[in-house]
């Protein structure tokens, strides 16, 4: 009945409606370890997973939790902090951060739900704000994460 009802309702108010699931894991619960570090750069790892946990939370549609459905592998394979821009007389005005993370999600029989290599960077103004930079940069490779995982492609 209630289907019925939205179909009726988006066809009298020309919208689109899709009776796909919303998340193509089609699963309810992820695991997500801490993600495995092959960079130099000290404590990223734990700053990644953190701020994917929080997207997904966010998003809602996935629960994450210790015993789940799935488990979500992460791992860091490129961090790189290097001057980005100069003023006129030379000094750096702007650092850019190249992240590069690898992930692949499997649920309980181990089959692989998705895999993929993700790419992000970031700018931040001077030397000493570096953290904020990752703080930026693993922003924007968690929504690409949480895309990935929650998005027909």
């Amino acid at each position: 009945m209630r289907k019925i009802f939205v179909m009726v309702s988006c066809l009298s108010f020309g919208c689109i409606y899709s009776f796909k699931p919303f998340s193509k894991l089609k699963v309810k619960s992820l695991k997500i370890p801490i993600f495995e570090n092959y960079t130099q750069r000290y404590g990223i790892e734990e700053k990644v997973t953190k701020e994917i946990i929080n997207k997904i939370r966010e998003d809602g549609r996935v629960k994450v939790e210790e015993k789940a459905e799935a488990i979500l592998y992460g791992k860091i394979l490129h961090y790189r902090s290097y001057p980005f821009t100069y003023d006129r007389e030379g000094n750096v005005k702007e650092y850019r951060i190249d992240l590069k993370v690898r992930i692949v999600c499997k649920n309980k029989e181990d089959k692989v739900i998705v895999e993929k290599t993700i790419e992000e960077w970031s700018t931040y103004p001077i030397e000493g704000e570096e953290e904020k930079g990752i703080e930026e940069v693993s922003q924007r490779i968690s929504e690409k994460i949480v895309r990935s995982l929650t998005e027909e492609e």
